[in-house]
């Protein structure tokens, strides 16, 4: 039964992978991840595009949780862009403010995250990349004590 529930929400990000539906976040699991009610059920969704530092790279990871609380209250109404769903089976996805922030752009503009560019064909990766430009030379958030900023999550999580 869950793989047919799988194997449906795949073929529909399949067949319009940029609609976007309103949604409420019920819980944020760490600086790029969260839990929402996605087409009535409860799904963990990563945000697209980009890359928190882990909660074991301390402060940042820490940091970058609680600004994405702050950003996104716990049943804060959310707009979800749909991506893909990736290997770990969680939803990849744009995620929206009621006011239409782009809550991984913000997290880029924040100096909190990093561009992701291990897929970024669904990126406006350039725009993002001179975000985080702009951030590493005004030494902001990650980049604040070195121009190359932190250990690159992906990285750490090796």
């Amino acid at each position: 039964m869950m793989k047919q529930k799988i194997a449906i929400g795949i073929l529909a990000l399949l067949l319009c992978p940029f609609r976007v539906e309103a949604s409420i976040l019920l819980r944020i699991i760490d600086g790029d991840r969260v839990i929402a009610r996605f087409q009535g059920n409860q799904t963990k969704i990563r945000l697209a595009c980009i890359d928190a530092p882990e909660i074991g790279q301390t402060p940042h990871g820490r940091i970058a949780m609680n600004t994405l609380r702050g950003l996104l209250p716990s049943h804060s109404r959310i707009t979800i862009q749909p991506i893909k769903v990736d290997r770990y089976g969680r939803l990849v996805a744009h995620i929206f403010t009621p006011g239409g922030i782009n809550i991984g752009e913000e997290l880029i503009r924040l100096g909190l995250v990093f561009v992701y560019q291990m897929d970024s064909s669904y990126c406006d990766a350039p725009k993002l990349l001179l975000i985080e430009d702009q951030v590493r030379s005004q030494r902001i958030g990650i980049w604040k004590d070195s121009n190359q900023g932190i250990m690159r999550p992906w990285h750490y999580r090796q």
